[in-house]
């Protein structure tokens, strides 16, 4: 049972951090660029746009940011004139 128990334990820890690596490769990262353009563009940078990696909801948001920034650009270019 002890060698059973050490082999189920290893799984688990195996399993484990598998899947936080794959947490981190396909949601953390993504989150974080979409995070590092929105800090980018409310320090004044209006040319932020954040990488569109996926179809999903993560790239949704990240597409829908850049649809914003670009009315705001837009806006701000109007305003100008």
């Amino acid at each position: 049972h002890r060698d059973y128990n050490l082999i189920l334990i290893g799984g688990v820890i195996t399993s484990v951090a598998l899947l936080y690596f794959i947490f981190g490769y396909f949601f953390r990262k993504p989150v974080k660029d979409i995070v590092q353009t929105m800090n980018d563009a409310r320090h004044g940078d209006l040319t932020a746009r954040s990488p569109v990696y996926r179809d999903d909801e993560l790239g949704e948001i990240a597409a829908g940011f850049n649809q914003m920034m670009d009315e705001i650009t837009a806006r701000s270019r109007e305003r100008e004139q």
